[in-house]
């Protein structure tokens, strides 16, 4: 196992003008693209629709719209740190090279 293991959530938002500027930079990451180009054009429209409206409606966890209609949109990653135990007199191979701990 590892040693001085210390973790940390990193939250950080990001706040757009409207439901459509968010949207033309979603639609365009790694994890959208595909699945998007797999739907039919009706399918999309009603996808995009349903999302619109759960953002509106605040219904959706990670985003919240103010009045003016600007959209924040919050997301967390986590964060591990830890050390691997040194173990005395033990042979260690790293990139090929020999070395005594």
């Amino acid at each position: 196992g590892l040693e001085d293991v210390d973790t940390r959530a990193i939250t950080v938002q990001r706040t757009f003008a409207d439901f459509d500027e968010y949207w033309d930079i979603v639609r365009h990451g790694p994890s959208v693209v595909s699945t998007l180009a797999a739907l039919a054009p009706d399918e999309q429209a009603r996808l995009i629709t349903r999302l619109h409206a759960q953002m509106r409606e605040h219904a959706h966890e990670h985003a919240v719209v103010d009045a003016a209609g600007r959209l924040t949109y919050q997301a967390r990653a986590h964060a591990i740190r830890g050390r691997v135990p040194r173990v005395r007199g033990a042979v260690i191979e790293a990139a090929g090279h020999d070395a005594t701990a």
